[in-house]
């Protein structure tokens, strides 16, 4: 039984499909310094600040000046 596959499959199917990631918060920066406290508007600086822009790397959606979610449950 193989476990891995072999690099040119993986190779493909990265370009097949390729892996997106969301980033939604930020708990420390860059200094090692805790933001678990600080106000979501730092930790979302703190956050575009070290992970930046990518074509397969994005934030979430963000609405200043809310306290809660929108949605029913999610705070």
């Amino acid at each position: 039984m193989r476990l891995h596959p072999a690099e040119s499959r993986v190779l493909r199917l990265a370009a097949e499909t390729p892996a997106a990631f969301v980033l939604f918060d930020c708990l420390m920066d860059a200094d090692g310094q805790s933001l678990a406290d600080a106000p979501l508007t730092r930790r979302r600086a703190a956050l575009e600040t070290l992970f930046g822009a990518s074509e397969r790397l994005s934030t979430s959606g963000f609405l200043p000046g809310r306290k809660t979610s929108a949605r029913p449950g999610c705070g």
